[in-house]
């Protein structure tokens, strides 16, 4: 099986997938897609002509490699960038794992990469800002109670339209990441009886459960699912979607679809 990196003006670049012991994740594989063309395009900006880049090995010489570095850095002034950190480090895995190349060129490779500003770890001071107004227990105790909020005015709609169905989406989406504390992009993807295990009844627990190949460090995560989230999701799953979607005449298969409505609330 291979997969075919392209930029539209260079060469196809092929990443064979049998070279690795174990394959990587989709979401690795989209990453290191835009990583490589990220790459292919700093490299054509100093002047190396897109048909002179055909293949992996071409971005991974000592030349190459720091011609796409300096032309990285220079693109964000000098300062740092997580992306361009993790585009070097790539280009070095690629260098060893599918380039093969010998000790002498991956040490070369190391100390150009050294040379690039590290990003601080950490929260950035936007990130800071932002949460700093949770210092408020008002604020805090707003934030707590906004997923019921929304979701008593959901029930309060008699004839629940796209925008009833768009609200209980963002309640849910809300809810969820305030006691399971998971990346957007699992949130996104979130289906029933995939991720979402809804027991109901005396002193059953209902849980969240996502495979180390969903998420970013490779480690299962699983979470007890609090029971008014719970409440919350079983009423989307049998009344609110339901009667929404016979108003708006469109269907949802799965949390995945659902939860996409409120991407852009959250992201704010």
């Amino acid at each position: 099986m291979s997969i075919n990196f392209s930029n539209g003006q260079a060469s196809p670049i092929r990443l064979t997938l049998e070279s690795r012991s174990r394959r990587l994740a989709p979401r690795t594989l989209r990453l290191r897609r835009d990583q490589i063309h990220a790459a292919v395009s700093a490299l054509a900006d100093t002047g190396i002509k897109p048909k002179a880049i055909g293949s992996l090995a071409d971005l991974v010489t000592p030349v190459n490699f720091k011609r796409i570095l300096q032309r990285r850095v220079e693109m964000v002034d000098g300062a740092q960038n997580s992306f361009n950190h993790s585009l070097g480090i790539a280009l070095t895995l690629i260098a060893r794992e599918w380039v093969k190349v010998d000790g002498a060129v991956q040490a070369e490779l190391k100390r150009l990469l050294s040379k690039v500003p590290v990003p601080l770890k950490g929260l950035t001071d936007k990130n800071k800002r932002f949460l700093r107004q949770f210092d408020d227990l008002n604020a805090l105790r707003r934030l707590v109670l906004l997923p019921e909020q929304l979701w008593a005015e959901v029930k309060r709609e008699r004839s629940p339209t796209y925008r009833t169905l768009a609200k209980a989406q963002a309640a849910l989406a809300i809810g969820i990441l305030i006691y399971m504390p998971i990346r957007l992009q699992n949130l996104v993807t979130l289906e029933f009886e995939r991720h979402l295990f809804i027991r109901t009844g005396r002193g059953a627990k209902s849980t969240l459960e996502l495979s180390n190949g969903e998420v970013k460090n490779n480690i299962d995560l699983a979470f007890e699912i609090p029971p008014q989230i719970v409440k919350m999701l079983v009423e989307y799953r049998e009344r609110t979607a339901r009667k929404s979607l016979v108003n708006v005449r469109q269907g949802y298969s799965s949390m995945s679809t659902a939860l996409q409505r409120s991407r852009k609330l959250l992201e704010r």
